[in-house]
């Protein structure tokens, strides 16, 4: 389940947030800041930079439950740029960040395989100046974008932590957040960005979700 669609704790209505290291292929993540227009992914073809080199021959292959073409991180902290859910985006180790690269995107994690997704912790919709394209700084983006998710997205998302955090412009992008279950906590300030926290006890395990604060928060 996953379809469009990023480190602090704790839930609260509507709020939070990277960087990029990664192979030097033709797409895929940057060795420096934020993908630019030569890393976003082919108009056509599959392509990867996975954690062994750029370029690998069959791009499904490494990624555990999709034989879909895959995009890979680094074992630092990357940036992967969504290209739609006719690709899967493992980030691998450190912190990684999928960014929507366009503006009036609509990204439903409950939509799509789980396993279209790995490794991520952030997902940042700030990004997108509504050509395609990505900003070299984040915050000016022209147009709204929508990410749907559930408790299990959450928890999913990383194998690393249960947390997921998210960036967007205030006013702008929104976050539908599906289920019951959800309580507001003390927001947190993190990177200079204040974010809304969530929390959603499943038992042995809590998801954690950071929304930026003034992105709109709904609960379905």
């Amino acid at each position: 389940q996953l379809a469009l669609s990023l480190a602090a704790p704790e839930p609260g209505r509507s709020q939070t947030s990277a960087e990029t290291s990664g192979a030097d292929g033709t797409s895929g993540p940057t060795a420096t800041g934020l993908p630019d227009e030569s890393t976003l992914p082919p108009e056509s073809g599959p392509a990867s930079t996975s954690e062994d080199g750029p370029g690998q021959d069959d791009p499904s292959e490494g990624a555990a439950g999709t034989e879909l073409p895959t995009y890979y991180g680094t074992d630092g902290d990357d940036v992967l740029v969504y290209d739609g859910d006719t690709y899967a985006y493992v980030g691998g180790d450190g912190v990684d960040t999928l960014v929507l690269p366009d503006a009036a995107m609509e990204l439903d994690l409950t939509a799509v395989d789980n396993d279209l997704f790995q490794g991520i912790e952030r997902i940042d919709m700030t990004h997108a100046d509504g050509s395609g394209a990505l900003e070299d700084e984040p915050g000016s983006a022209t147009g709204s974008n929508t990410l749907t998710l559930a408790v299990d997205d959450v928890l999913d998302l990383s194998d690393t932590t249960d947390e997921l955090t998210v960036l967007g412009d205030p006013g702008a992008d929104k976050v539908v957040v599906l289920g019951d279950g959800w309580q507001a906590a003390e927001s947190v300030v993190t990177d200079d960005a204040v974010f809304d926290v969530w929390a959603n006890d499943q038992g042995d395990r809590t998801a954690r979700l950071l929304v930026e604060q003034g992105v709109e928060a709904e609960f379905a």
